[in-house]
């Protein structure tokens, strides 16, 4: 298997659980040079590397726990090879993340932890039975974006500006009623097109305040601009409903 691994931020720091202790201090929490990421203490006594909302990398005294929280995205990555230390870095291939110890890589996964008790050069990944089969996921995934690249292809102007007239009959779960993703499945099988669906799919794509203009200019009465309503739409469908550490693009 070859292997085109891409990596991002800065050259890792002597971080450890030590050396962030002492730059605390008696202090609580601090700022760092990264926007929006903070380093603060834990009752459980970890400290946290914290990017946003997600404590993307906890230093125990003898172990290393990773979370990304969901968020697979260049920034994720740059903060935790910014605090790890050096000889642990994360890296993705292809999408999926792994974090190479010691120059092998291993399957990326939340909650995952990394033995430091031995140094660097003696880590490892500590046994946990709940940790995902990430071959599994990878067929899982296979099968899942041929599915939604078929749905996406099916979408056609009428479909979708038909949606839009009348969202009041849309689904409970897509009007923002509930959090189960599974209902995204269950359209792509009947080969249904909610309108909340789709203004979901433009909110979550960055069009937040203006979403409603953004997706009547691409689906008017006369114009479709259909690929990027179908790239948009493709991208909210991975990133709701792949499985595992897979950066979605």
């Amino acid at each position: 298997m070859s292997y085109g691994f891409s990596s991002y931020g800065r050259p890792n720091q002597a971080s450890n659980f030590a050396t962030l202790d002492a730059q605390l201090g008696v202090k609580q929490s601090m700022r760092t040079a990264y926007g929006n990421t903070t380093i603060e203490r834990r009752g459980d006594g970890a400290i946290a590397v914290k990017l946003h909302e997600t404590d993307v990398v906890d230093f125990y005294s003898n172990c290393i726990e990773l979370n990304a929280g969901g968020w697979y995205t260049i920034t994720t990555c740059a903060v935790m090879n910014s605090y790890l230390p050096r000889g642990i870095q994360v890296a993705s291939d292809r999408g999926k993340w792994y974090v190479f110890i010691s120059g092998t890589p291993v399957r990326f996964y939340d909650g995952m932890r990394i033995d430091v008790r031995n140094g660097v050069e003696g880590a490892c990944v500590l046994f946990n039975p709940d940790a995902p089969d990430t071959q599994a996921d990878d067929r899982y995934n296979a099968e899942l974006v041929k599915k939604i690249k078929t749905y996406v292809e099916n979408l056609d102007h009428g479909t979708a500006y038909d949606a839009l007239e009348d969202m009041s009959e849309d689904c409970w779960f897509c009007q923002g009623f509930g959090e189960d993703e599974e209902h995204l499945l269950l359209h792509m099988e009947e080969g249904c097109y909610p309108g909340s669906m789709l203004i979901n799919a433009y909110k979550e794509a960055g069009y937040e305040s203006n979403y409603q203009t953004a997706f009547s200019y691409d689906v008017g009465t006369t114009r479709f601009h259909s690929e990027r309503v179908h790239k948009i739409l493709t991208k909210y469908l991975k990133k709701h409903l792949m499985r595992g550490a897979v950066a979605v693009r």
